[in-house]
């Protein structure tokens, strides 16, 4: 880790203002999937009502902030090698965020504001600061699989790099 200048003593300025920033936020916490990458998402287009979504692999499945989901699942579309011109866009993520919203409140039986831009803005900035955490997040899961896993099969230690090297990226933007 030393080559990547990477510590975790080094990242807790940084987590600490995270912290700070985000409890003052609108942040929610909902049931979260908290591992939605392409494999465990189905796109069903023969349901007999319609397309329909499944998630499947619920094993890190748990109460948590619904930015750290909606991050991770951008983070995700990377891929294990982190491509990054595989992250979803400026105008898809305004996309994606809004679809979110509207289903939400209306499932909620909320109203939908004329103006859900502001929402959208808000819930955009939450994200950014979520996909931070989320890169070191995987990037110490990774060590840890790496020391203690029985899967050889992966190699841990290359990931956990991979993801550590996003997060020294991603903490220079917010």
């Amino acid at each position: 880790l030393d080559e990547i200048d990477f510590s975790l003593e080094k990242s807790k300025p940084l987590v600490t203002k995270l912290r700070s920033e985000l409890e003052h936020s609108a942040i929610m916490v909902r049931y979260c999937h908290n591992d939605l990458l392409s494999g465990n998402i189905i796109f069903d287009e023969t349901n007999e009502s319609g397309a329909a979504v499944h998630f499947i692999d619920f094993e890190y499945g748990g109460y948590n902030y619904r930015g750290f989901d909606i991050a991770n699942h951008f983070c995700e579309m990377m891929g294990f090698e982190l491509d990054k011109k595989a992250y979803p866009s400026d105008s898809f993520q305004t996309l994606w965020i809004e679809t979110y919203l509207k289903s939400y409140m209306i499932h909620s039986d909320d109203e939908i504001p004329k103006d859900i831009n502001a929402d959208v803005q808000v819930l955009k900035e939450i994200v950014i600061r979520f996909a931070v955490l989320a890169h070191l997040f995987w990037g110490i899961w990774a060590l840890i699989q790496h020391q203690y896993s029985s899967n050889k099969s992966f190699d841990y230690l290359s990931y956990a790099k991979l993801r550590l090297c996003a997060y020294l990226s991603a903490i220079k933007e917010v």
